[in-house]
């Protein structure tokens, strides 16, 4: 994060829109970096034993969340940031 500190001032002396869009650059690299293979598959795994445990329930608006997630985690070309 601290090579966009200098980005992150400059972008916020000038107008909010600059800044929110450099945070967002600065936001998705950084979560690129954090989820690892390792860290997304255990995403998918909490997320299946979330559907599992919520197909025998009646929380309907809890398994369609939990099934929106998984596809859109699943897409290759989805960043996660």
């Amino acid at each position: 994060m601290t090579k966009y500190d200098k980005r992150l001032s400059a972008a916020q002396a000038k107008d909010s829109g600059e800044f929110q869009q450099v945070f967002d650059e600065a936001r998705i690299e950084i979560i690129a970096e954090l989820a690892t293979p390792a860290f997304r598959r255990e995403g998918d795994e909490r997320l299946q034993a979330a559907f599992n445990r919520l197909s025998a329930s009646a929380d309907l608006d809890k398994l369609e969340l939990v099934l929106l997630l998984k596809s859109l985690l699943g897409m290759k070309d989805v960043a996660w940031g």
